[in-house]
């Protein structure tokens, strides 16, 4: 039984995706919401910022894109 399990979690832990990584830059000061007046990083901003577009959803269906375009700087 002990057998059994192990091999059922060894190919399960094989399923997985790799996690995704973000890198944060430092940047010199926060961004304020004037810097998104165009809905998107004005030039104060722009390039200095990691952009985050490739949301998940979990619900309906987990793991599948998001149903609407979200970006996140």
């Amino acid at each position: 039984m002990a057998l059994f399990l192990q091999l059922s979690s060894a190919a399960s832990a094989g399923d997985e995706l790799p996690r995704p990584e973000l890198v944060i830059p430092r940047v010199d000061r926060a961004p304020s919401l004037e810097d998104f007046l165009e809905m998107k990083p004005g030039p104060a901003v722009e390039g200095k910022l990691a952009k985050v577009d490739d949301f998940r959803q979990r619900q309906p269906t987990d793991g599948k894109p998001s149903s609407e375009r979200t970006e996140a700087y």
